[in-house]
């Protein structure tokens, strides 16, 4: 089944050349999805992200301190969602979108994806592409953070616009002690342990 042309028209995917269009139908898929039905859950691989190709979803996080899952943003004809991957790297969703009535969906394989762009514009573009997709889906996720309920969502964007992904190995520092406290990090996937020593030089560890 061809794509439709809305779900080549998102900024996303415009930059992409006729074979990288190719490339990613072929490896992507087109889902249809009925109303209140599951495009992805929290726990799945996110290795993709998705377009609105017909209807629309909405994409929801439970917040910290909360039982109850909430809608974070509502996509429609044309745009995308579950950037997260980008953040993610192949590690595990902490949202989960459902379709807000009869809708469908591509979903897009962000490998094939970041080959096809690296391709079409050089790193220039996928360095563009990469970063938009960070930038969108930390808003999603940042929005299910505790202190997001005292916050205006547009409060967020110069949070947005300062922050700074990085990814650590197994048992690399963060920061140490003695170093600038300047930042506060947010933990996207996986876990930190938080190390102090008392007076007696012995070590304590909280997670």
């Amino acid at each position: 089944m061809s794509w439709p042309d809305v779900v080549f028209g998102a900024p996303l995917l415009r930059g992409l050349d006729e074979r990288g269009r190719g490339e990613v139908a072929a490896a992507g898929a087109l889902v249809e999805v009925g109303p209140g039905e599951p495009v992805y859950h929290a726990g799945e691989p996110a290795d993709a992200f998705f377009v609105v190709a017909r209807g629309a979803a909405v994409v929801q996080g439970t917040r910290r301190g909360e039982a109850a899952p909430r809608v974070v943003r509502r996509v429609e004809r044309g745009e995308c969602f579950g950037e997260e991957a980008a953040l993610l790297g192949g590690g595990e969703r902490s949202l989960e979108a459902r379709a807000d009535g009869p809708t469908q969906v591509a979903r897009v394989p962000l490998v094939v994806f970041e080959r096809a762009a690296r391709r079409a514009g050089g790193q220039a573009l996928l360095d563009r592409l990469d970063r938009a997709m960070r930038r969108s889906g930390a808003r999603d996720l940042l929005a299910t953070a505790s202190f997001a309920r005292l916050m205006p969502a547009a409060a967020l964007e110069p949070l947005l616009d300062a922050l700074e992904h990085r990814r650590l190995a197994r048992g690399e520092a963060l920061y140490r002690v003695g170093d600038p406290a300047r930042d506060l990090w947010f933990v996207v996937d996986g876990m930190l342990q938080i190390q102090s020593e008392d007076e007696r030089s012995e070590e304590h560890t909280s997670e």
